[in-house]
């Protein structure tokens, strides 16, 4: 038996999952394993699609996708996920009860986080709750509908002369009854990332949100857990002031790094460092976690780190490549070694007799904030493991808001100080070896603090 034939009302445990490539491969992300209990909620006016709930939350699936699911053991579905049930704090609204996307009335399961759908809108998308929630932020994938950048676009992006595009910001306001909105909040899009808004708690029935171009969106979640606003720059993702480059966003301007306005980010909403645990030794070879977590609610927090494919800038192009891990002395040591041979030994010549130097000129590059040994390099200038304050790296409040300052105080520190050991330090003690001397043009961005 398959999926596609379980009963309105009914719950059955998976077999297996079919398919082939990325869109098996997408049914098993979405939590569609074997073993896994699902119940059939609704099927769409027209049968297709179909909303499922596992793990407590629902997700939309086309009919041809829940017939390439085996299933067994059919039953009724426990009475703690019935059919059409809606638990929902009022601390956790979640997804509201009606969504309409430019008019038309959508199932409010094809927004959640897990769904596949995906809806693109000109004009506005309304969120109906049936009774008031109070929320502080919003994530979701969101962005604007923008053209692929040309080659000569993608060229200059890469050597930091422009930023991904991410166009007018959308933007998210509330409303008791339906007619009188609230001032509009920017959404902050981020290109290849999840967006967010953060905004001073909110109590409403209804929230809008209002495309200045044409939107994409692919789900999204409401919290009463507040983001730290400034995390962007208080996390050296962009460039904090100064200098060129960064991280390319909209709905805000380049700032100082330092505190964010005060949020709601005590109670049960302030991660306890001494409970973050790291769970990377349960990942499968394929990616995938399998782990038996403890009693209790958790939220999987998923960290990894990838180049930017930012490149060098006015040289020539046989000069031309992507930057090196200024971070890293491994790296820098390694581009040394295969880069400058033959020009140390004519550099050498002049250094004996009039002298000679190099210049590090115009840092347009943009900022990076993380390498292979940062870990390491945390605990042995900080004094203590950056595990339990990840999840401020993204916008969470850990402990307070003056414990999660300090941390990211202490996070800019350590990359400010393997900037200036690793690359700039490390580059003179090479230049040195050999009779010539460094010069650097600095900048008042937060790597060079």
């Amino acid at each position: 038996m398959n999926l596609k034939e379980l009963p309105i009302g009914k719950t059955a445990t998976v077999v297996k999952v079919g398919g082939e490539g990325a869109l098996r491969q997408h049914l098993l992300d979405m939590g569609l394993i074997p073993t896994v209990e699902v119940t059939m909620v609704q099927h769409a006016p027209m049968g297709d699609p179909v909303e499922i709930r596992i793990y407590g939350y629902e997700l939309t699936l086309r009919l041809a996708d829940a017939e390439r699911i085996e299933i067994k053991d059919v039953r009724d579905a426990p009475k703690k996920v019935a059919v059409n049930e809606r638990k929902r704090p009022v601390e956790h609204p979640g997804l509201g009860d009606r969504f309409i996307v430019d008019g038309k009335d959508v199932p409010v399961s094809s927004l959640s986080l897990a769904s596949a759908s995906e809806y693109r809108f000109t004009g506005s998308v309304v969120l109906e709750f049936s009774a008031p929630v109070t929320a502080s932020s919003l994530t979701g994938f969101i962005r604007n509908d923008m053209p692929e950048p040309s080659e000569a676009e993608l060229q200059q992006i890469r050597q930091g002369f422009g930023r991904p595009q991410s166009g007018p910001a959308p933007q998210i306001s509330f409303s008791d009854d339906g007619k009188t909105w609230s001032n509009p909040v920017d959404i902050s899009v981020l290109p290849g990332a999840m967006s967010y808004a953060s905004f001073d708690a909110k109590t409403f029935k209804y929230a809008k949100i209002d495309a200045k171009a044409t939107v994409i969106l692919r789900g999204l979640q409401f919290s009463g857990a507040a983001i730290d606003s400034g995390f962007l720059r208080n996390a050296d993702y962009e460039m904090s002031a100064g200098g060129g480059g960064g991280f390319g966003m909209m709905g805000r301007g380049m700032q100082p790094a330092g505190p964010a306005a005060p949020k709601n980010n005590t109670g049960e909403y302030a991660i306890d460092p001494s409970k973050v645990i790291d769970i990377s030794r349960y990942m499968d070879a394929n990616g995938h976690l399998v782990w038996d977590a403890p009693q209790g609610d958790w939220t999987i927090l998923r960290v990894g780190y990838v180049p930017v494919d930012r490149h060098t800038k006015m040289g020539s192009t046989v000069g031309d490549g992507l930057e090196v891990d200024k971070l890293s002395k491994e790296a820098l040591k390694f581009h040394f070694d295969w880069f400058y041979p033959q020009l140390m030994a004519e550099l050498e010549k002049s250094a004996s007799t009039v002298g000679a130097g190099m210049l590090i000129d115009s840092y347009e590059v943009g900022n990076l904030n993380w390498t292979p040994k940062m870990r390491e390099e945390f605990r042995s200038r900080r004094g203590y493991d950056m595990i339990g304050y990840l999840p401020a790296l993204v916008g969470k409040y850990v402990q307070n808001e003056d414990k999660t300052s300090r941390f990211m105080w202490d996070f800019r520190r350590t990359v400010a100080d393997l900037f200036a050991d690793n690359y700039a330090g490390y580059f003179a003690e090479l230049l040195h070896q050999h009779g010539i001397l460094l010069y650097n043009e600095p900048y008042n961005s937060s790597v060079f603090d």
